[in-house]
Parts: C-alpha cells; sequence; structure tokens
C-alpha cells in the first residue's frame, strides 16, 4: 500500500518543511510588526498615537500654453 520513499526525497521534504515553516514565521512577523523596523529608524510609536508619516505630494506645475506662430 505505502511506496518506497527515498533517502533524497526525504531529505527534499525535510528542506521545504524547514523553509515552509521559516516563511510562515518571517510572515507572520511582519505582518505583526509592518514594514518598518527599528533599526531603520521606523520606530518610537507607541499604541495608537502612532500614524505612518506620508511624504509631502509636491505639487504638478503647469505646462505653459504653446507659443502661437
Amino acid at each position: 500500500m505505502w511506496c518506497y520513499v527515498g533517502k533524497a526525497t526525504k531529505i527534499f521534504f525535510v528542506v521545504v518543511a524547514v523553509l515552509a515553516v521559516v516563511g510562515l514565521i518571517l510572515g507572520f512577523g511582519f505582518l505583526r510588526h509592518g514594514p518598518r523596523s527599528r533599526a531603520r529608524g521606523g520606530g518610537g510609536c507607541d499604541g495608537d498615537s502612532c500614524q505612518p508619516s506620508f511624504p509631502v505630494p509636491i505639487p504638478a506645475t503647469p505646462l505653459p500654453p504653446p507659443p502661437y506662430e
């Protein structure tokens, strides 16, 4: 009923399982802490008073009218 699974296949399954667990841990850590980390200077917020800082938008300058000849 069970088929033979070789040693290399078992090693492959273990490597895939370890990568999946590491990916889940890193993924949930990223979702929990957000894209900004304290090492990059994005920390310092406590509780609900922390608001994301967006760059100031630069208004578009209107194009001058084409010269009439």
